[in-house]
C-alpha cells in the first residue's frame, strides 16, 4: 500500500486559502512561474506549490485570487484534493463564473476578455455545468 493511499481518508478541515506567486529563473531566458496554495483550517496550515499548468494559467490563477473558497471550505479528505481533474474544474467554474458576473452575464463580452471563441466558451460553460442566463 502506498503513502498516499495510507493517507487518503486523513481528515482536513478548510477554512480559507491564499496563493502566493513565485518566478525563478531555471536557464537562460527561461523562467518559472509557479503558484504556492496556503491552506488554513483548525488553526493550521497546509501549503503545496502547483507546477503543473503552463505559465499563461499561472498568471490567471494569480490574478484571479482566491476565486473558490466556497469550494474548498468545509470538511474533506486528503483523497479529495488528490484529483488535478477535479481541481480544476472547481477553480475554472468559480473563475468563470465571477467573469460573468463582471460582465453582467454578457457571454460575449466574457468571452473576449477570457480570450476564447464565443462558441468555445459555450461549450466550456456547458462541460462546467453552467447554465447561460437568458
Amino acid at each position: 500500500m502506498s503513502t498516499f493511499e495510507k493517507l487518503a481518508d486523513l481528515p482536513i478541515e478548510v477554512d480559507g486559502y491564499t496563493l502566493e506567486g513565485l518566478r525563478a529563473e531555471v536557464s537562460s531566458g527561461f523562467e518559472r512561474l509557479s503558484t504556492v496554495v496556503h491552506l488554513t483550517g483548525g488553526g493550521l496550515e497546509g501549503v503545496g506549490e502547483d507546477v503543473v499548468y503552463d505559465a499563461l494559467d499561472h498568471i490567471a490563477f494569480q490574478d484571479a485570487g482566491p476565486v473558490h473558497a466556497r469550494a474548498l471550505s468545509g470538511r474533506r479528505t486528503l483523497g479529495e484534493f488528490s484529483s488535478l481533474h477535479q481541481a480544476r474544474a472547481a477553480y475554472e467554474r468559480d473563475y468563470i463564473l465571477k467573469k460573468l458576473d463582471e460582465n453582467h452575464g454578457n457571454i460575449s463580452r466574457t468571452a473576449e476578455v477570457l480570450g476564447l471563441e464565443r462558441s468555445h466558451f459555450y461549450r466550456k460553460m456547458k462541460s462546467l455545468g453552467i447554465a447561460a442566463k437568458e
